[in-house]
């Protein structure tokens, strides 16, 4: 999750500087972390965190494709659409604190 959250801002950086070649590689990143984090969940059954990884993980696609299409203002709006489906799925399976430690939260059910 940590290389997700590094590769996300990366994206941001790089969309809003116009470094069309750094979003690319970080936006792959995403696409490639989304996949591991899709199978993570796949294995523990919870098919509502599949899906949102799934989401994740297709926005990142779309945002390289709309890089590569020469559509920055597409490929911001899919970039953004990342972040908000970070927080939904943060909002069921994680807790703690930036001070303390994030980790699973005790009410998905699942032992790490």
């Amino acid at each position: 999750m940590k290389q997700i959250a590094q590769a996300n801002g990366g994206l941001q950086k790089a969309l809003k500087s116009s470094d069309l070649p750094g979003a690319t590689t970080q936006a792959e990143t995403l696409a490639a972390q989304f996949a591991i984090v899709e199978s993570f969940w796949t294995q523990r059954t919870k098919p509502d965190a599949v899906k949102l990884a799934q989401t994740a993980r297709q926005g990142a696609v779309d945002t390289v494709a709309a890089i590569k299409a020469g559509d920055a203002a597409k490929a911001q709006m899919t970039a953004g659409n990342i972040g908000g489906t970070c927080k939904q799925c943060h909002g069921t399976y994680r807790e703690g604190d930036a001070t303390a430690g994030y980790r699973i939260a005790a009410s998905a059910g699942i032992t790490q």
